[in-house]
């Protein structure tokens, strides 16, 4: 045999990756499925198929392995047994050493310290081959030296993965990231990015299953977005879902918050329907899919913290290993954030480069620049903008204008960055200044197109003129909008104001409204936010002053705006509007009409949304240019004028017009239309003829009641038609000829006629050459069936079918082969049509609330399915057997089939993740419910089953298990400790569960719910539960023996973990012990201080809850008295280094030298199922609120009067209004070991403690009597009673007899009488 390092090495490369594998081992299984990955990458790759193999490695071979970038190499047990694959790892070695090849060692079903020392099963192979060239030694050397050299190098093990594909995913990514590693120098101009992408990447540490934070802090221009989008191209691949929210504070004013939360949240959960309504609450359901998701979000220029907390809520939103980047030019908005990134201005050597990238189209400027440039860079100071910018403008300049540019550089020694954007400004021709300035002033962030139209109408060259700032670097064009950098648009609009052409600046305009000079005669654009002024009169001929205006635009900030601010008119009319007039934007135009002798020749966009106008003009008038009318919410409007003579027209909105009656057949002659809206125009009752080119058409909550039932329609261009709620519509036109509908909405129209007669002879439904996408047929009672020309809706993808409760049959669905979704919840179908099986795309099939009494049996041929739901199918007896075909099914609704009694064979459904039995008649689950390898969540609630199978504990992935209300329950397995993944198990409700079985295994467990059981004692086994956060025992009647005091472990900081909410809730077990009541009392409060010393050192924000039945108030309380008001005073320095916080709810007023200070210690609602039935203790601690615990230490010196309000607020029922508080206290937590460490003489902290007794001292002396009272929410008496610290001989007593647990059992013994009227309780600490 040829020796392998006898033979040339060749520096080509044909293959990315060489797979070194042994045949029998692994040729069908796991090498052919990594091999396939590979190839599903585009990653040239290199196998032998050769089966028939010689005793010496072919040329051949030895040529793929050096022209091969990297050699994987799988390990396996006979891999050692091969002489064919030991000469190619020698080989592989070789080209390492030779020629810098990689190398990947994959070590499958063997251990990798048996192939480095080649013992075990491995060993014996090699030993085989070893005996057999035992003459050649140095042969047999080599293969030993190889296999351990490749086995140290760093690889797989597969024994660490419970699935090979997750493995092959983590080979191929790997593989991915070593062939093509992102590096963005030298490529779109990204130069000295990568510095910054490295150093975010530390931060955000991918690998780790926590949630985190990053906030990019720097100056406008500086880069952060820049940075922000090649950090999301370079890793989004690497999560479940992803979105970057760009310009976050401009899309906050323009469409609200709200409008940015729907976009954000429909994205991530892949619902486009998705609806939020509310500014900072989710709903439960799209918290829990984000809760189920790796999430990976980029908010792009936030500047206020409530847009942060909106989008981006907390830690707790998303699931494991989510990241979410916030970029901001306010620190502050940040302080929320794990980690602040700053970006500070490029390099000398990185914004050199940038320069002579953009002025010489090369990394380095020619020989005669060289000094020039550097004399740029000096001036830019580094910041990416102003480098882009004067780089572009300086392009194809001579070496003499560079050095006339530079010399007008020197007129600005501040080097304002202001001063060189508008150097590029100052090169712009007369008519590019003025496209320039009327984009700053006015249309940053607009369509493209839409701009150009208004310009145009200015007799401006707009086209042309924007592909020269595009050149100049003052304007981009993104997806057909025109964007400009923050300081650009803020030097456009300085430049417009001092030429006094332009005004944005509201003081400016209404100066300038109010004076009668001359100076108003050259202003060309108005641009007035009426949120930001108060009252401002206008008189009716104001504008004749401004007669070359061409754009004027006055309108509000909604969240802004106040009542009787504003313009407001000192007339009925307006006399006068300069005929110059391109746009035309007035909300809540305050006039009935436009002015008589307003010509409109110019006028391209008009829009008085708000308005009062009743009739825009009398007559006909000519608007050659009007492109766009809008009138929303101009509720006095009756007539529209005549459309005849607007051919340009296209786009007319009359949503929530009210009062508006009539459409004029005029509409026809507007060839051009695209979009028409009369949305909730409730007093029109008709529609004439429509043209045939429009495109949308939204009459949603229109009073509409026919449209031209007698005609035919047109309408060839049509992709949405909504009449939704239109409830007066009976009929639709004869004829809708259309093939171009994406979406079709007639849902909730309880008075249309839609028998499929009907239907089929209107031809409302559009031909099958494109067809619709959508169709909406909700709530149409009056619906009975479908046409059968429904199958040839061949794009269609969602039909909503939703509450048709006439709905009996469908028809034939085999040509629906796109449908996706199909919703026939509350209809009257008894079957399924056989032919379902067609429905080859369909992931959604929802059948809830319907007579079903049978699915067919083809349903297990709907592979693509997603989601089957069956709710409260209550005729529901039983699933075909076919049911466990769907392998991609992974969410299955049975909830409330309560004629289920049985389930067919499961072991198929290798996808599903959620299963709802809830409300079944199941009286048994089959076995083979928990081998289901992805199930995570199972409901089982009020079903009637006696005991769960011992196989329960084979369901590894198990996270949650609800069994709710299971009253003949009456013990669970032993194997149930086998769930090493449960999170959460609630047996609530379980009254006749007695005992628990062992526990221990339970490592994940974080949430116990046992109320409402029969357990007479927590099993002590409890204490094993490392993970366990939240035990709640409520109504337990039974249980009374004493509680483990170590049931919940030790807190364990991990670094990014901010979900640290423990709670402890024995309401109403009022038999509790009093061994028992003082154990988990001491329990709670070494817990609290666990916490708080661990909140100082993390950044997280820890809380615990306890309740539990009792009447006595401990004597180790810092402060306490009766009724929920207490006033104090604290001695100076109380609140220092070492302080931690309080244990309380409460809200505080502070007083010192500067007066008061409100800080709000609030936290969530204790939350119970039953009103309590006895007097109760509530007790917890909350370190949300950092910020007011920093201010108190910040005045720690100063002597601090406070006066603390316990309300007891009514979150959800009425009941808690009635409640009572009897006594309310707190306490001060310190840190005992740091005070340890304190000298009484040099250490501030320690001399507190000296103060600390003279103040208690004094107190003493102090009535107690003193009180004061205040009127608490205006309807409630409430006494602040003047209480005293208690006295302690060391700050040590504050903590001590609370952390070692003394004298609680005398404390704890509950009240022997109640109030005569309502439930009691005392809340303290």
């Amino acid at each position: 045999m040829a020796s392998t390092s006898s033979l040339a090495f060749s520096s080509k490369t044909t293959y990315d990756v060489f797979l070194s594998f042994r045949g029998i081992d692994t040729r069908p299984t796991f090498t052919s499925h990594l091999y396939s990955a590979l190839c599903r990458k585009s990653i040239p790759t290199f196998i032998d198929d050769d089966l028939e193999r010689g005793e010496r490695i072919s040329p051949a071979l030895l040529k793929a392995i050096e022209e091969s970038m990297i050699s994987v190499v799988i390990f396996s047990e006979n891999y050692a047994s091969s002489r064919w694959c030991l000469d190619e790892l020698v080989k592989i070695i070789d080209c390492q050493k030779e020629m810098g090849r990689k190398i990947l060692p994959i070590f499958y079903h063997v251990d990798p310290s048996d192939v480095r020392k080649q013992t075990g099963k491995f060993g014996e192979a090699f030993g085989k081959v070893k005996e057999k060239f035992k003459q050649s030694l140095d042969i047999v050397e080599k293969w030993s030296t190889a296999l351990t050299e490749v086995a140290n190098l760093s690889g797989w093990d597969s024994s660490i993965y419970r699935h090979e594909s997750e493995l092959i995913d983590k080979v191929v990514k790997h593989i991915m990231k070593k062939l093509y590693p992102v590096s963005f120098s030298a490529c779109d101009d990204l130069v000295g990015i990568d510095a910054h992408l490295n150093e975010i990447l530390s931060f955000l540490c991918i690998e780790m299953a926590d949630v985190r934070f990053i906030g990019i802090w720097g100056i406008g221009g500086i880069g952060k977005t820049t940075i922000a989008e090649a950090l999301f191209g370079q890793i989004s691949d690497e999560f479940d879902a992803c979105y970057f929210l760009n310009n976050v504070r401009e899309s906050t004013e323009k469409h609200g918050l709200l409008h940015l939360r729907q976009n954000l949240f429909s994205k991530l959960v892949g619902d486009e329907h998705l609806s939020i309504q509310t500014p900072r609450v989710l709903p439960t359901i799209v918290l829990d899919i984000l809760r189920r998701k790796k999430i990976f979000i980029v908010l792009d220029d936030v500047n206020d913290s409530k847009q942060l907390k909106a989008l981006a809520g907390d830690h707790g939103w998303f699931g494991s290993g989510s990241r979410v980047i916030i970029t901001s030019r306010d620190k502050q908005v940040l302080s929320s954030v794990d980690k602040i990134y700053e970006v500070k201005g490029l390099d000398c050597s990185d914004a050199f480069q940038l320069l002579s990238m953009k002025a010489f189209k090369q990394k380095d400027p020619p020989m005669e620049y060289i000094e020039l440039s550097k004399s740029v860079q000096a001036y830019c100071k580094g910041v990416p903008l102003a480098l882009e910018v004067l780089g572009s403008h300086l392009c194809n300049k001579t070496p003499e204008e560079w050095e006339s540019e530079l010399n007008k550089l020197k007129r600005f020694p501040d080097c304002n960055i202001m001063k060189v954007l508008e150097i590029s400004y100052n090169d712009l021709d007369e008519m590019e200044k003025k496209i320039f300035l009327y984009i700053a002033c006015f249309f940053n962030g607009d369509c493209k197109s839409w701009v150009e139209d208004i310009l145009n109408g200015c007799d401006f060259p707009t086209r042309w003129g924007i592909i020269r700032l595009v050149d100049k670097c003052l304007v981009t064009v993104v997806n057909n909008m025109l964007k400009m950098h923050d300081l650009i648009v803020e030097m456009g609009q300085d430049i417009a104001r001092r030429k006094g052409i332009i005004l944005c600046n509201s003081n400016d305009i209404c100066r300038m409204l109010a004076t009668t000079n001359n100076k108003a005669k050259k202003v060309e654009g108005l641009s007035l936010d009426m949120s930001e002024i108060e009252r401002v009169y206008l008189n009716s001929a104001v504008f004749s002053r401004i007669p070359n205006l061409r754009l004027l635009k006055f309108y509000w900030t909604p969240w802004l705006k106040k009542e009787g601010t504003g313009l407001i008119v000192e007339s009925n009319y307006l006399e006068s509007l300069p005929n110059t007039l391109s746009l035309f934007h007035w909300e809540e135009y305050p006039f009935k009409s436009l002015p008589l002798n307003f010509s409109m020749e110019n006028l391209v966009h008009l829009n008085v949304r708000n308005s009062k106008v009743e009739k825009l003009w009398n007559g006909v008038k000519c608007l050659p240019n009007l492109k766009s009318l809008d009138l929303t919410c101009s509720k006095h409007l009756k007539i529209v004028p005549d459309f005849s003579m607007m051919t340009n027209l296209e786009k007319i909105i009359f949503d929530g017009c009210e009062s508006l009656i009539e459409i004029p057949s005029s509409i026809q002659c507007l060839k051009r239309l695209d979009s028409l809206d009369l949305t909730y125009c409730k007093k029109l009752r008709s529609l004439p003829q429509m043209p045939r080119g429009i495109k949308y058409l939204e009459l949603a909550n229109s009073g509409v009641e026919e449209w031209s039932p007698s005609s035919i329609q047109f309408l060839d261009n049509l992709l949405v038609l909504d009449i939704a709620h239109c409830k007066n519509l009976r009929s639709l036109p004869r004829i809708i000829y259309c093939n171009t509908f994406i979406r079709l909405d007639i849902s909730l129209c309880p008075n249309l006629i839609m028998s499929p007669q009907i239907m089929e002879s209107s031809e409302v439904l559009p031909s099958s050459k494109n067809g619709i996408v959508e169709l909406d047929l909700r709530g149409c009672k009056m619906l009975n069936s479908l046409p059968n020309s429904t199958c040839e809706l061949k794009r269609l993808e969602i039909l909503h079918l939703h509450g048709c409760s006439y709905l009996e049959k469908l028809p034939p669905l085999y040509g629906l082969c796109s449908l996706k979704k199909l919703f026939l919840d509350g209809t009257a179908l008894v079957e399924i049509p056989p032919d379902i099986v067609s429905l080859s795309s369909l992931e959604l099939l929802s059948l809830s609330d319907t007579p079903m009494e049978e699915l067919p049996s083809s349903i297990g041929c709907l592979s693509s399915l997603v989601s089957l739901n069956l709710k409260r199918c209550k005729k529901l007896k039983n699933l075909p057997n076919s049911i466990c075909e769907l392998k991609c099914l992974e969410t299955l609704y049975l909830s409330g089939c309560s004629n289920l009694e049985k389930l067919p064979p499961l072991y198929g459904l290798c996808s599903l993740r959620d299963l709802y039995l809830d409300g079944t008649a199941l009286v048994e689950i089959p076995p083979d419910i928990f081998s289901l390898s992805s199930l995570g969540v199972l409901f089982l609630n009020d079903t009637p089953i006696e005991e769960l199978p011992s196989s329960i504990g084979f369901g590894f992935s198990h996270t949650k298990l609800y069994l709710m209300r299971c009253e003949r329950l009456k013990s669970l397995p032993n194997s149930i400790f086998e769930l090493k993944g449960l999170q959460r198990l609630d047996l609530s409700g379980c009254s006749n569960l007695e005992k628990l079985p062992p526990l221990y295994g339970l490592c994940s467990l974080q949430k116990l719910f046992l109320n409402g059981t029969a357990l007479l004692e927590i099993p002590p086994d409890t204490a094993s539960l490392s993970s366990l956060r939240r035990l709640s025992l409520q109504n337990c009647n039974r249980l009374q023996k004493s509680v483990s005091t170590s049931y919940i472990a030790p807190i364990k900081y991990r670094e990014g973990c901010r979900d640290y909410g423990y709670g402890l809730n024995f309401c109403n077990s009022l038999n509790l012990d009093q061994n028992a009541r003082g154990t988990i009392m001491a329990d709670a409060i070494r817990r609290i201080k666990e916490l708080a010393i661990a909140r100082s050192y993390g950044t997280f924000y820890p809380h615990f809850f306890v309740g539990l039945p009792g009447s006595k108030i401990p004597d180790w309380l810092s402060c306490e008295g009766p009724g929920n008001s207490i006033a104090t005073s604290f001695p100076p320095g109380c609140f220092n280094n070492i302080f931690l916080g309080f244990v309380f709810l409460c809200r505080t007023s502070f007083k010192n030298n500067n007066g008061y200070k409100e800080a709000n210690f609030t936290s969530e609602y204790f939350c119970l199922e039953n009103t309590i039935e006895s007097d109760h203790l509530f007790f917890w601690y909350d370190g949300h609120d950092i910020s007011c615990l920093d201010w108190l230490k910040q005045n720690c010196d100063m002597e601090n009067k406070a006066s603390f309000h316990l309300y007891a607020e009514n979150m959800y029922s009425n009941y808690m209004t009635k409640w009572k508080v009897k006594r309310f206290g707190f306490h001060l937590l310190y840190d005992k070991v740091e005070l340890n460490k304190c000298s009484p003489y040099k250490c501030r902290e320690a001399k507190f403690l000296e103060q600390f007794k003279e103040t208690t001292n004094a107190n003493n002396k102090r009535s107690r009597k003193d009180f004061y009272s205040s009127n608490i929410n205006g309807n409630q008496e409430v006494e602040t009673h003047s209480k005293r610290l208690r006295q302690k001989s060391s700050m040590e007593d504050y903590f001590s007899n609370a952390q070692d647990g003394i004298n609680y059992d005398a404390t704890m013994v509950p009240s022997s009488s109640s109030c005569e009227f309502a439930p009691k309780f005392y809340k303290f600490l």
